[in-house]
């Protein structure tokens, strides 16, 4: 892959993580890449973005499931 800025930002904003670092990839070295610094994502917000959409007020946002099955 020649551009992996490009190609993982473009992953991130089509998921809409809503990043906005600016900068994708600070340190190319592998194994230990630093990918989106300074970035962070609230999981449980990202998770329950589409709770407010009247569209998607009935549909399923977390399933789980148990050791008992």
């Amino acid at each position: 892959m020649r551009d992996l800025d490009a190609f993982w930002g473009s992953v991130a904003d089509f998921f809409g993580l809503g990043l906005g670092t600016g900068q994708v990839l600070a340190d190319r070295r592998m194994p230990g890449a630093t990918w989106f610094p300074g970035a962070r994502v609230n999981y449980a917000q990202r998770a329950l973005r589409h709770a407010l959409d009247p569209a998607l007020a009935r549909t399923v946002a977390i399933t789980a499931v148990d050791e008992a099955g």
